[in-house]
C-alpha cells in the first residue's frame, strides 16, 4: 500500500516507564494519580484512562478508612502494573522498525477496507 507524500511531521520527547520500579503511587498520606504516578501507556503514550482507572482505585482504598490507605491503593494498582508490563513488551515491537515492518507485512489483527 502506497500512502503517497510525508507533508507534515512533528514530534516530542515523552517519557514512558519502562520499569516497574518507575511506578509510584505516593506514601506518608500522599498520593500519585495518573501521569505523576508514572500510569502512562509506553506504546501509545496515552494516560487519561490511567489517570481515570487510578483515581477510581484511590477512591476504594480510601473508603473503609483513610488510615494505611496508602499500602491498599498500592495492591489495587496491580492490574495497572501488568498493563503497563504488557505495554512494554508491546512497545519494544512498535518502536523497533524491523519489527514493526514485519507485524505489518503479516497483516496482524488488521481489516481489509473497501473503497466504494
Amino acid at each position: 500500500m502506497n500512502f503517497g507524500k510525508t507533508v507534515f511531521r512533528e514530534g516530542t520527547l515523552i517519557l514512558r516507564p519502562v520499569k516497574q520500579n518507575q511506578l509510584f503511587t505516593g506514601k506518608k498520606g500522599i498520593a500519585l494519580l495518573g501521569e505523576a504516578a508514572g500510569w502512562i501507556s509506553p506504546s501509545s503514550a496515552e494516560g487519561l484512562s490511567y489517570a481515570f482507572k487510578s483515581a477510581l482505585m484511590l477512591a476504594d482504598a480510601l473508603q473503609s478508612s483513610p488510615n494505611g490507605f496508602e499500602t491498599r491503593y498500592h495492591e489495587k494498582t496491580g492490574q495497572l502494573r501488568r498493563n503497563i508490563f504488557l505495554k512494554n513488551l508491546k512497545s519494544y515491537v512498535i518502536f523497533n522498525p524491523l519489527l514493526r515492518k514485519m507485524v505489518m507485512n503479516i497483516g496482524f489483527k488488521s481489516i481489509k477496507v473497501r473503497s466504494s
